[in-house]
């Protein structure tokens, strides 16, 4: 008995349908291709890869639980354990799929219940600031205040939403402080090994990504030579797929419309960031529907703030450019994340040693 004649059916008109485009339309392909590989190398990668080391050798060193001091009451307005705060961090300064990646690594090592990874995946899972006010502000838009609106308002929308989504779908027989789950006995591993192993699965994770940002750039040019008379289609599409293209295109548009579609790519993120989630709650059996649904509503929270901001607010200070700058990477902020989470790092440590010498 065949299993979903329907959608394998649909499934094989789309491949056959992708591979003639491929034949017909290769020259467009292999350009859209090779501009998502620009943007991997110069933007991608070197902002994504430090960061996805960082995040396993927080789990790895126990970092989370030093960072749950500082942001437990974060937490509990979550219905979160402490050990989460370093999901929550990395998601709001790194970008996605580091929240994610983080937060199914605490699941894999006993930190968090299934339900409590699949909240903190709706609420970690979100665009960073280097992105969202040097690339999409300044140079999208030239308004950096454009760019700090959006960022500001997906941070706040996915808090909030987490919050009144905890509410509503708490387990009663969560201890919001203390993960319920029993931590996992793992043999003791030296500092050479936890660092060999964060930066092998960091390259893994972040050739993933780059794979998925390629393939949907590639599917999204052969759409855009398909629709060419019909171009009206293109940003909304682009907005629900992948975030980057769906930026370009809407910053294209301009007006309310282009802004509210803008603040809509950052805030859902894309089915791209999806699927590259999916690499990591796929073997867990974590589910991503949770954070569809909470994703959803922050797109349209951020989009209408960023139309409102357009509407009233709005005065281009910069020159304004709809193709993605892969030639230099926002270094400023990007030193400002890394000396943020530095900070964060080191607080709880020092903080500990003070108490013991006042202690002593």
């Amino acid at each position: 008995m065949k299993r979903n004649p329907v959608s394998v059916r649909m499934g094989t008109v789309a491949v056959l349908s992708a591979a003639f485009m491929l034949l017909v339309q290769s020259s467009a392909a292999a350009e859209g291709a090779r501009s998502a590989l620009k943007l991997c190398a110069y933007v991608l990668i070197p902002s994504l890869f430090p960061y996805m080391v960082i995040s396993s050798l927080i789990v790895s060193f126990g970092c989370a639980e030093m960072l749950g001091c500082l942001l437990s009451p974060l937490c509990r307005l979550l219905h979160l354990p402490r050990d989460a705060a370093g999901a929550i961090l990395l998601g709001a300064l790194c970008g996605f799929p580091v929240g994610a990646k983080t937060a199914c690594e605490l699941y894999t090592d006993g930190r968090l219940t299934r339900t409590q990874t699949e909240r903190l995946i709706a609420v970690a899972n979100n665009t960073g600031p280097a992105f969202v006010i040097e690339v999409v502000g300044a140079h999208c838009w030239g308004s950096r205040g454009f760019g700090l609106t959006v960022y500001a308002v997906q941070i706040l929308s996915a808090l909030v939403i987490g919050a009144v989504y905890a509410r509503v779908h708490k387990d009663p027989a969560e201890d919001s402080e203390a993960c319920s789950a029993p931590r996992r006995l793992l043999p003791p591993k030296d500092v050479l090994t936890r660092i060999a192993e964060a930066v092998s699965s960091a390259a893994f994770s972040v050739l993933t990504v780059c794979g998925f940002v390629v393939f949907f750039a590639v599917s999204l040019t052969l759409l855009a030579r398909l629709f060419a008379e019909a171009s009206w289609i293109l940003p909304p599409v682009a907005s629900a797929a992948e975030f980057t293209s769906g930026v370009t295109y809407s910053a294209k548009i301009g007006g309310a419309f282009g802004a509210f579609l803008s603040g809509f790519s950052v805030g859902w993120s894309g089915i791209s960031v999806f699927a590259q989630c999916k690499v990591f709650t796929s073997p867990i059996g974590v589910r991503l529907a949770p954070a569809a649904i909470c994703k959803a509503l922050q797109g349209i929270i951020t989009g209408t703030a960023a139309a409102l901001y357009f509407r009233f607010v709005y005065q281009p200070s910069a020159s304004v450019s709809t193709v993605l700058p892969v030639a230099d990477s926002p270094m400023p902020f990007v030193l400002a994340e890394v000396e943020l989470l530095v900070l964060f790092c080191l607080l709880p440590t020092l903080f500990s040693r003070g108490r013991s010498s006042i202690a002593s």
